[in-house]
């Protein structure tokens, strides 16, 4: 009689990182961000797009808002 040893392949665990890419919240234009670009709230805004929603918008900002400009690391 023999006697057969029977080894299992090591596994091998893949793990999916899912991540999103934020969109600019007016042209919906998925963000490569530059300088000037615009964090405002949740929202996120191409620099060009922010200006076209300041000129639209007389609202001012809810409170705890704060607008937080992409800043260049020249």
């Amino acid at each position: 009689m023999s006697i057969i040893q029977i080894s299992e392949a090591p596994q091998t665990l893949v793990k999916t990182v899912k991540f999103v890419i934020p969109k600019c919240s007016l042209c919906h234009y998925e963000m490569h961000f530059k300088v000037g670009d615009v964090i405002y709230g949740e929202k996120w805004y191409h620099s060009l797009c922010w200006e076209a929603v300041g000129k639209t918008s007389n609202e001012a900002p809810p409170l705890g808002y704060t607008v937080e400009p992409i800043l260049g690391t020249h």
